[in-house]
């Protein structure tokens, strides 16, 4: 279908018809479900081989306290997805984090060093996060201690 007639049958501008025909949406049908996506539209999750085993061995890990590991990508998508997942995942309860590749470092997929970088990454973190912790219990301890001084200044007053 040519740009003027797609554009006309689906009531847009001449530009989106170029757009839709570039990345290969040239008929209406096709055109129409891209533009107004549902998700009734969507790959059937059965249809993902192996996807239920993912789901059970993410749900036992939840149950057994196991740690989960993301292995997000850097791209726009891929940050959404992560932290969508991540999200969720932290919903249900589970000790998780992530971990984004650096392009220029790491490349385009995983490679034989990732689970090194991963483990390296993940350490790190739960190495802040304790600091962060013990940081704030001795905020804490200090707190309590003018408390407990004024109280006991309250009743030597007293």
């Amino acid at each position: 279908m040519d740009i003027k007639t797609l554009s006309q049958k689906l009531g847009i501008h001449p530009l989106v018809a170029k757009l839709l025909i570039a990345r290969g949406i040239d008929d209406e049908a096709s055109a129409r479900a891209f533009l107004h996506p549902s998700l009734d539209a969507l790959t059937p999750l059965d249809a993902y081989d192996g996807l239920a085993e993912v789901a059970d061995r993410l749900e036992s890990a939840i149950a057994d306290g196991e740690g989960i590991v993301i292995f997000g990508d850097y791209d726009c998508d891929g940050i959404c997805a992560t932290s969508i997942l991540l999200l969720y995942l932290k919903s249900r309860g589970a000790d998780v984090t992530y971990f984004i590749p650096d392009r220029r470092e790491d490349g385009y997929r995983i490679t034989y060093a990732a689970p090194d970088k991963v483990a390296e990454e993940v350490a790190r973190k739960k190495a802040q996060a304790k600091a962060k912790a013990s940081e704030y219990m001795e905020k804490g301890k200090k707190q309590l201690s003018r408390v407990a001084d004024s109280l006991e200044k309250l009743d030597d007053q007293a």
